[in-house]
């Protein structure tokens, strides 16, 4: 009654890939240590003050 066994391991995996991904990117984006942005748009009006880049 078991034949199903395989496609519930690897959605199994796939789940918790998922998950360790995104934990991975939440802490390397918000995690401690980041530079906090600032909320809000940021808009650069006239573009020639952009140094070293």
């Amino acid at each position: 009654m078991n034949n199903g066994s395989g496609v519930n391991t690897v959605l199994l995996v796939v789940v918790l890939l998922i998950l360790v991904g995104g934990g991975v990117w939440w802490y390397k984006t918000y995690g401690p240590g980041t530079q906090k942005q600032e909320s809000g748009l940021q808009i650069n009006i006239g573009g020639s003050n952009q140094t070293g880049q």
